[in-house]
């Protein structure tokens, strides 16, 4: 929040010569948008600070018109105007490359609105084990920070590259955005990961979703999907009062829909709401298993360290990650009712410019694969 940061002091000299470092910390810490953004369409020509491994690289950073996912412009065919690599005119019949190779095929961007899972946070185990740290383990230590512990260009919604840094996640990478690039090259870095660590159904409307970049009038129509699957009832509060409500769940999730709907969403996209995760089964597969912690000797379990972390109130999930089965159960029953609520709002809810599916989480297939 912009209580993470101090307020910029006033100046003798009528303004504040660190202006530029507040703004940076406000896109980083608040707003969630990529720091090194010349033109400011919310696209960047960096990897990092929310850039191109969050959302498709911009080809041009002092074009606002010109980024990833554009359908219309009033560029010439010599101008890469959407960031897909296709432009120029082809000799033999004088027409654009990107009119006969994309013209008349359905074209989609893919997005996902999202939490930890989504931006594929992911500690390296490395960083904990003492018997696996030696002079490479911290080599790319700041780009890990600079991306929060998280490796969304290794997701499954937006993923497109392995990572050759210390402690990555294990691959192989298979996204949704792959699949579709795959099928249809036209639709090449037209991707956004606009997920964000601890993120809810709360801090989604009020704040996140308004990071999302699309032209209802310019760009292409989209695959959207909605995936908050924990924080609605995971935080570290040691009780059941700081869960979301059902009510406060169909209201901010209608809230985000009819910003999608009435600002940024094109016509004929797709919207797919995921329901939050059961957190009961995770706990039933990870509970007597060695924790990194205790990779050594063997002798931390991850029920173990979820006590230890409860004991000194730093659990980011004191529902789930608990070994009192009561209250692991009250928090699932708590979230199965906000899945009826998504649901609910799937069968019940018409939107102008997309259409809505709800599907579960898919938490028991991974786990039981």
């Amino acid at each position: 929040s912009k209580d993470a940061y101090p307020s910029p002091k006033p100046s003798k000299l009528g303004y504040d010569p660190l202006q530029w470092l507040w703004d940076i910390l406000e896109k980083l810490l608040d707003s969630h948008l990529p720091i090194i953004d010349i033109d400011g369409d919310k696209f960047s020509s960096s990897d990092s600070f929310r850039g191109a491994r969050w959302r498709g690289k911009d080809c041009n950073d002092f074009a606002k018109d010109v980024y990833p996912g554009r359908a219309q412009s009033n560029y010439n065919a010599y101008v890469d105007h959407n960031c897909n690599g296709i432009y120029g005119v082809n000799p033999a019949t004088l027409k654009s490359y990107e009119s006969e190779l994309c013209d008349g095929i359905p074209s989609y961007g893919v997005a996902v609105l999202g939490d930890s899972a989504s931006a594929h946070f992911h500690i390296p185990p490395s960083y904990m084990m003492a018997q696996l740290i030696n002079e490479t383990t911290y080599e790319n230590i700041v780009d890990i920070l600079l991306d929060e512990f998280d490796w969304p260009h290794m997701s499954s919604s937006t993923g497109f590259e392995e990572s050759d840094w210390q402690g990555r996640p294990p691959g192989p990478v298979n996204s949704f955005y792959l699949l579709m690039r795959d099928r249809n090259r036209c639709v090449h870095r037209d991707y956004q990961n606009i997920a964000v660590n601890g993120a809810r159904s709360g801090s989604m409307a009020d704040d996140i979703v308004y990071t999302f970049s699309r032209n209802k009038t310019t760009d292409r129509p989209i695959w959207l999907t909605y995936a908050l699957i924990g924080n609605d009832v995971c935080n570290g509060h040691p009780d059941f009062d700081h869960f979301t409500t059902p009510e406060q769940m169909f209201d901010n999730v209608m809230k985000t829909l009819n910003y999608l709907d009435n600002g940024v969403l094109p016509a004929k996209s797709h919207v797919f709401i995921m329901g939050l995760a059961d957190g009961t089964k995770l706990y039933d597969f990870l509970h007597n298993r060695i924790h990194p912690l205790g990779a050594l000797r063997k002798d931390i379990t991850y029920a173990q360290f979820y006590d230890f972390m409860n004991c000194v109130q730093a659990s980011p999930c004191w529902g789930w990650m608990n070994t009192n089965e009561t209250v692991r159960n009250i928090t699932q029953q708590h979230a199965n009712g906000l899945n009826v609520v998504l649901q609910n709002i799937t069968l019940n809810q018409k939107f102008s410019n997309f259409d809505l599916h709800y599907f579960a989480s898919p938490i028991n297939a991974v786990i039981n694969m």
